[in-house]
């Protein structure tokens, strides 16, 4: 019995420590870096790096990343073997590493490997300032100065094989021997002795106390103090001894507990009590990654590094190894039901009762660790659901209530362990309004309940409920004042009075001062000093000010905590507010006004909290819930002393290339690391700093800031893994200091020196200076000769300058009579032209000279144009219009058009066309100017019996065009020149009606189409032009032709013969009374004079002097026709046809615009405007009456058209949108009215809004018609669409509908228009369709 009861004890001890025990690893594996995962050494050096061997490389952690080591062969600066057996150093700048191939050592200070020794060795140890190297029999000591070695141990029996060696503090020598036990060899005397026989030993190790422990291969942990030896061997029946006999390695904590690493896992020795504390490898992300351990070292802030044979390197620290985790498990009694962890409660014997989301109710025993679950088991007596929410201890009925989501309240008594269950009775004002129960608190004999339906004060005795407030409630307290709190789902907070039963609501108003700072509450806590704090979702803590009823804010991320999101809230046994938030927990001084967080990153267990997931027990152990489990610390284990640690520079990056010690001697001569200062030479622009920390406690963590002295005065945070760059820094010295946030924390500084390029050097500042002295000394000297030639110089500009604005002043005169002398030209060509319609009663050799003066004067306004051109080309205005058109034809009229001259000149004119048509983009208006310049030239210098050629042809992706004739040629001096400006090759009789501008215009036109026009010359054979044309449409032309334009433009050519009076548009026989009226508006008398004389004998003219006068005549009289010219005092003739364009009472009278002004831009203007068309002076006057009568003419044979086809609408007549807008008023108001027989055109015109005479006018000259007749003819065309489309309505219903008294009167109407009875013309229509649907 005695037996039993210390089994059980043992057992429930062994449960306790066990937990008591828990260790969160940190891992280094082959993910993170690391070569291999079979440890076999490791080492900390003297900058606190972590050296890794590992059986396939050297491996380095720095605390950011790991950089790995290899063996390359045939280079003695890197390692010479992969299996890394054993590492060791000085703790300063050198490391030792033994590998299978022999020994060699890294200097820290050049950053290099350096090869030592070849062989098999079996250890190495560094110890009291010398390195130690042991083959199977020797034991020898290294001399650092020259590298070489001295035997100071043998063996005495041969047969014997070393393992280890160790030399302790008072240098006594250790030997360690395969299977031939353990040796002492005292320092003094120089004896050996054996300790202890025939053992393997694999390790030995001095502690701090000064006792020796020595790990052996198959015989268990040896502890060695004085003459007391004790054995440690593995029982299988007891949990507490070693967990086995194979012992690798040993270390010391800074507890004083002895780490011991077996083939079977970690160990921890209690030395008082000889019990072992096992850890194996699990499955859980903290614990051990493998249990076979091979290294074990204690690093300089007490972390314990463990290397395993498959699972990498474990390290954690002991002193910071204060949580407890409780992990979800697969059975019951070892862990949580669920791995979320909701509200707590405690009750009188000490359990804690844990509320999970899907796993029920769990009772852990906090004397044994073990856990009890309570679920929903359907068909039993059980909790009603798993997902719970709420919980409270009842100490008067020795009960828990519980809240559920979905299931209601539930009472558990826990001396019975039964479940009672409060269903929800919606007919039932008394019951519970909600199974969603979200708090529950004690009152009194009662208690309070949050449910998503309102809170209600519950009677346990009769199972009643008496509701207090209409809120989804969700965090409920009781102060100190019997006040009820009550924080709703996003309405902020309510405090509630019991006896007056009226409550105050305090909504959430972020931002504003004085008020809660968000709408939902999760935690309300009142402390023990009666304060009131409220944990918002998402603004940080509140407190409450009862003195001023308003609330202080306190914004967490400003202090430095992870979030503003408040979980939960607690007080601490010290009057700390614990604050969890989604991120950490807090530990929140309200006296100092201080934070301190707890985050995963800084080795906290939880990485992601739950809401509610808080609890403080009795003993001041606080419970915190998450997502992944749940953990239970001492608020007093928080409080570690913190460990110091370094900043060191790690990696220098210059130009994106890593820089190590000799590769840029003035650069680096040693490691960064051990470097003080570095030069950066000009041509290095951009540099990156990469830093490290030898700090591995994350708990331990502190945030690093970094600035440039010189450069910067701001701190600037750093990251790990994120290097410091600067780019194209100014020459000069800065200081780059790195350190921690916390005072008295790590500082690293380092100067850096920024060289200037070799220009900006001392040197090459003297070089400057003399090179600037030599300079003033050339300028000064030359400075008189500048003035000199300044004042001859400044003498030849104003000459050239008074030249060409002599040039200019002679262009623009010409220029200006050029203009004044169209108008004159057109009178003296009208009249010229009237003469020749007289020539049947004109003598011969009158006839003769009057031809004679026709033809020159239309040379002479060829040559006014082709000035007036070069003038636009001069000042930039000559603007290219083109389209895609046929280049060919357009040769073709060019040749036709010179056809006769050349047979009257008696010269051969060939064309040469090669291909089938070819299509190019050109301007046909500009284009033409070049052929007939070049014609005109090539003819001139051709004598009779001579020969011009025009040829076109294609090339590649340009047309070619050619001009050649056989005239005398020019000279090749000449040649160059021959495209200037008012350039001649000679003044001969030929040259006497030349301006010497006409090639000159034609290269300028060439060159807007993106071509070239060359010319070849020999004296006596002839000269030939070739003109260059690109096809690609890509050609930008300042702006496309108008739609109404796109047809190739051809300047108005001298025509071929001259019109006689058969020529023009019959007019028919008229009287004065029958003649349409014309208005001639013209600013020149004699041009107007002139034009009213020819247009006598076909119209009634009218005339007016400017276009001012001309408006008001238009009015007066409205005339058929209107001529008028552009420019004129007043107003102009654009202006004035603006205004008769847009008034209806003038707007259908067409104008036809004269003008001097002949460019595209000036008859494109002219037309919008509304210009009927646009005739440019000098004109042909058969030309000008032509237009007029066909303008006349064909209006009215609109009207006749409109009138006699019934399907025609008056829309056509409209010539512009005021006639448009004018007859569809006009006709809706007909239609409108066409069944009122009382329609007459008093009612037209009162409805129109116009006078009768203007309407009388207006649809007059628009239609044809009298108002009477326009009202008839729309009635008879409506009564003509019924007849197509109604065939069952009769003739009778025909004219009544459209206002016709009497059906033979409609009938006698429609036949005198459409020469058709109404019955005929339905026959015809309905015939003509039957016949087309039978063709179909």
């Amino acid at each position: 019995m005695k037996q039993l009861i210390h089994g059980i004890l043992l057992t429930l001890c062994c449960i306790s420590l066990s937990r008591a025990a828990d260790i969160s690893f940190r891992k280094l594996s082959t993910e993170t870096g690391l070569s291999h995962n079979s440890i076999t050494s490791l080492f900390q050096d003297g900058k606190g790096f972590i050296w890794i061997g590992t059986r396939e490389g050297l491996n380095c952690y720095n605390g950011n990343s790991i950089n790995q080591y290899r063996a390359v062969e045939r280079d003695s600066s890197r390692l010479n073997g992969s299996f890394i057996r054993t590492i060791t150093g000085n703790g300063k700048d050198k490391v030792y590493i033994l590998n299978t191939n022999g020994i060699v050592e890294y200097d820290d200070v050049l950053d290099r490997f350096n090869f030592l020794f070849a062989g098999q060795f079996q250890q190495i140890c560094y110890m009291r300032g010398h390195l130690y190297i042991l083959d199977r029999t020797n034991i020898y000591e290294l001399n650092e100065k020259d590298n070489s070695r001295r035997i100071v141990f043998s063996l005495p029996d041969p047969r014997l094989v070393l393992t280890f060696m160790r030399m302790d503090s008072s240098g006594n020598m250790w030997i360690g021997t395969e299977k031939g036990g353990l040796y002492l060899r005292k320092k003094d005397s120089g004896l050996l002795k054996k300790v202890i026989d025939d053992i393997h030993v694999i390790d030995i190790y001095q502690d701090s106390g000064g006792e020796i422990w020595v790990g052996s291969w198959e015989h268990g942990l040896f502890r060695i103090n004085g003459e007391r030896i004790i054995n440690y061997r593995h029982q299988a029946q007891n949990p507490h001894t070693i967990s086995s006999d194979f012992v690798r390695c040993t270390v010391e904590d800074n507890k004083g507990e002895i780490w011991v690493g077996t083939f079977r896992g970690l160990n921890k020795l209690d030395k008082n009590t000889g019990q072992f504390t096992a850890y194996n490898d699990t499955d859980t992300n903290t614990g051990l990654s493998n249990a076979s351990v091979w290294s074990i070292i204690k690093d300089q802030q007490g972390t314990i590094w463990v290397g395993t044979y498959f699972g990498g390197v474990n390290y954690f620290n002991p002193a910071y190894e204060i949580y407890t985790f409780y992990r979800k498990s697969e059975s019951a009694g070892k862990g949580l039901s669920s791995a979320v962890v909701g509200k707590m409660t405690e009750d009188a014997n000490d359990n804690l009762w844990v509320c999970t989301e899907g796993g029920g109710l769990n009772q852990l025993n906090k004397k044994t660790g073990q856990f009890t679950w309570y679920k929903h088991d359907p068909g039993k007596n059980s909790i009603s659901q798993n997902n719970l929410k709420a919980i409270c201890f009842d100490k008067k009925r020795n009960a828990l209530w519980i809240g559920t989501h979905l299931g209601g309240l539930n009472k558990m008594d826990l001396a019975t362990r039964k479940f009672t269950h409060f269903p929800v009775n919606e007919n039932d004002s008394t019951a519970i309004p909600s199974n969603i129960i979200r708090e529950i608190i004690p009152y009194g004999d009662q208690i309070i309940l949050a449910t998503s339906k309102g809170i209600v004060k519950f009677n346990p005795e009769t199972g009643k409920s008496t509701r207090l407030l209409d809120v989804d409630g969700f965090t409920l307290l009781i102060d100190k004042k019997g006040v009820l709190w009550v924080a709703g789902i996003g309405t902020g907070v309510f405090a509630y009075h019991f006896d007056t039963k009226e409550f105050r609501h305090y909504p959430g108003e972020p931002g504003k001062p004085g008020k809660l700072s968000g709408a939902l509450v999760n935690r309300i806590l009142e402390d023990k000093n009666g304060m009131l704090w409220f944990g918002t979702a998402a603004s940080g803590l509140n407190l409450f000010c009862p003195e001023t009823d308003d609330f202080k804010h306190f914004d967490l991320e400003k202090n430095g905590v992870a979030s503003n999101s408040i979980y939960d809230l607690y007080e601490s046994s010290s009057g700390n507010l614990i604050i969890v938030t989604n991120q950490s927990f807090t530990l929140f001084n309200p006296k100092h006004n201080s934070f301190k967080d707890y985050r995963y990153e800084y080795g906290f267990p939880l990485g992601a909290m739950n809401e509610n997931g808080l609890f403080v027990d009795r003993e001041g152990r606080i419970f915190l819930g998450g997502v992944n489990g749940m953990v239970s610390f001492f608020e007093k284990d928080l409080e570690n002393q913190d460990k110091p640690y370094d900043i060191i520079l790690e990696r220098l990056i210059v130009n994106n290339k890593l820089m190590t010690a000799g590769d840029d001697p003035q650069l680096l001569q040693q490691s960064l690391s051990n470097t003080s200062a570095i030069t950066l030479s000009s041509k290095y622009s951009v540099f990156s700093i990469e830093w490290a920390t030898n700090n591995f406690i994350p708990a331990n963590s502190d945030n690093i800031v970094y600035k440039l002295e010189g450069f910067s005065d701001n701190w600037i945070p750093a990251t790990k893994n994120h290097p410091i760059t600067y780019t194209n820094l100014s020459p000069g010295l800065y200081k780059l200091i790195i350190k921690s946030q916390k005072p008295g924390g790590p500082r690293k500084e380092l100067l850096i020196r920024i060289l200037p390029p070799f220009y900006k050097t001392v040197w090459m500042y003297l070089l400057y200076f003399l090179l600037f002295a030599a300079i003033m000394y050339y300028v000064f000297k030359a400075y008189k000769t500048k003035i000199r030639l300044q004042e001859s110089l400044r003498y030849e500009q104003r000459h050239i300058r008074d030249i060409e604005s002599m040039n200019q002043a002679k262009l623009r005169f010409f220029t200006s009579i050029s203009h004044e002398f169209r108008t004159p030209l057109t009178l003296i060509i009208g009249q010229i032209e009237q003469l020749l319609l007289l020539q049947g009663s004109i003598p011969p050799h009158v006839l003769k000279k009057v031809s004679g003066i026709h033809h020159h004067s239309i040379q002479l306004r060829d040559l006014i144009t082709e000035l007036l051109d070069f003038r636009k080309q001069e000042e930039g205005h000559l603007r290219i219009k083109g389209g895609r058109q046929n280049l060919s034809a357009f040769i073709r009229q060019e040749f036709k058009y010179f056809e006769s001259y050349a047979s009257a000149r008696k010269i051969d004119f060939l064309l040469d066309q090669q291909g089938p048509d070819i299509q190019a983009w050109f301007d046909a208006r500009q284009m033409q100017k070049v052929v007939n310049n070049l014609l005109s030239n090539a003819f001139r210098h051709t004598v009779a019996g001579g020969m011009v050629t025009l040829s076109l042809q294609q090339e590649k992706d340009s047309a070619i065009m050619k001009v050649a004739d056989t005239g005398k040629g020019i000279a090749p001096e000449h040649l160059p020149y021959v495209f200037d400006p008012f350039y001649q090759v000679d003044d001969t009789a030929d040259t006497l009606f030349s301006t010497g501008l006409g090639l000159t215009l034609a290269k300028s036109i060439v060159e807007l189409h993106h071509g070239t026009i060359t010319v070849e010359s020999q004296i006596g054979t002839g000269t030939t032009f070739i003109i260059r044309l690109p096809f690609d449409n890509a050609v930008v032309y300042d702006e496309p032709l108008p739609e109404m334009l796109t047809a190739p433009l051809v300047m108005e050519r001298l025509p071929l013969f001259i019109p006689g009076e058969d020529t023009l548009p019959e007019m028919g026989d008229q009287t004065d009374t029958s003649k349409k009226r014309l208005l001639i508006v013209e600013d020149n008398p004699d041009l107007r004079e002139m034009m009213r004389n020819l247009f006598n004998e076909y119209y009634l003219v009218e005339s007016a002097g400017d276009g001012k006068e001309g408006l008001e005549k238009a009015r007066s009289t409205a005339p058929d026709i209107i001529i008028s010219d552009v420019l004129m005092p007043q107003m102009t003739g654009t202006e004035l046809c603006r205004k008769l364009k847009s008034d209806y009472i003038t707007s259908h009278i067409p104008i036809i615009l004269l003008t001097a002004r002949a460019s595209v831009e000036h008859t494109l203007e002219g037309l919008l405007t509304g210009a009927d068309d646009y005739i440019p002076k000098p004109f042909n006057t058969s030309l000008l009456l032509a237009r007029c009568h066909n303008i006349i003419n064909n209006r009215v044979l609109l009207q006749e058209k409109f009138g006699k086809q019934p399907d025609l609408g008056p829309q056509v007549l409209a010539t512009n949108l005021v006639d448009k807008k004018f007859l569809e008023e006009a006709t809706r108001i007909i239609e409108s009215n066409l069944d009122n027989p009382d329609f007459n055109v008093a009612v037209f015109s009162r409805e129109m809004g116009i006078a009768r005479t203007n309407l009388f006018v207006k649809l007059k000259a628009v239609t044809g018609k009298t108002p009477n007749d326009f009202i008839a003819t729309l009635r008879l065309k409506k009564g003509a669409y019924l007849l197509q489309t109604d065939p069952e309505i009769s003739v009778a219903a025909i004219a009544e509908r459209i206002g016709f008294s009497s059906s033979q009167y409609f009938s006698r109407c429609f036949k005198e228009i459409y020469q058709l009875s109404p019955l005929a013309y339905r026959k015809r229509f309905f015939d003509i369709h039957e016949k087309d649907n039978q063709e179909e």
